[in-house]
C-alpha cells in the first residue's frame, strides 16, 4: 500500500534463513504469496518511486524514491 491505495507491479525482494531469496512483482492489487515458515527470518523489501526532479541540499535529483523494509520472525517465543 503506499497512500492508501495499492502499490501495483512493484517487485518485493524476499531474503530468508535456509538462503530464501526471492523477487516477486505484487499483483494489480499490490499483494504477493509467500510460503509461510515454520520457522526463521524472512526479510521484504520494496519501494515505490515517482520521476520527480529537483534540488535538495544544492544537489540535482531526478527521482523520489520511499523504501520500505519488513521483518517477519517465524516459530520464535
Amino acid at each position: 500500500m503506499w497512500k492508501g491505495k495499492p502499490a501495483a507491479e512493484r517487485m518485493v525482494f524476499v531474503r530468508g534463513s535456509g538462503g530464501v531469496r526471492q523477487n516477486i512483482k505484487t499483483d494489480a492489487k499490490g499483494k504477493i504469496k509467500l510460503k509461510r515458515m515454520s520457522k526463521g527470518i524472512l526479510t521484504l523489501r520494496g519501494s515505490v518511486e515517482f520521476p520527480i526532479s529537483g534540488k535538495d541540499g544544492g544537489e540535482d535529483y531526478v527521482a523520489i524514491r520511499h523504501n520500505i523494509t519488513e521483518v517477519m520472525v517465524f516459530g520464535s517465543k
